[in-house]
């Protein structure tokens, strides 16, 4: 995926995708050691999973993605919402490639 696919970042995350041709919408969370604490790593994920799931609509335009989001040191402490807030215009320029620029 990281060879073929292509990358979006934001200050808070890097978004890797590649377009699979149908199907379901798939994602992954990826946290380094880096954020902190498996304890720490593990309420990014949580979060991150959430306001995915948060962004439901906005997947529904997605036919058949596949996605790993790559938590920064920038996501540390944020919550569902504000994160929610901050992917959903990433997920809508990965649904329009065309719009990407």
């Amino acid at each position: 995926m990281f060879e073929k696919g292509q990358k979006r970042v934001i200050h808070e995350v890097a978004i890797f995708y590649l377009a699979t041709g149908g199907g379901a919408v798939r994602f992954a969370v990826h946290t380094r050691k880096g954020l902190g604490g498996a304890v720490d790593r593990n309420r990014i994920r949580r979060v991150f999973k959430e306001a995915v799931r948060a962004e439901a609509g906005v997947l529904k335009r997605l036919n058949g993605v596949d996605m790993i989001l790559v938590p920064r040191k920038g996501a540390v402490g944020l919550g569902t919402q504000a994160v929610a807030k901050r992917l959903a215009p990433v997920f809508l320029k990965v649904a329009n490639p065309k719009e990407m620029k």
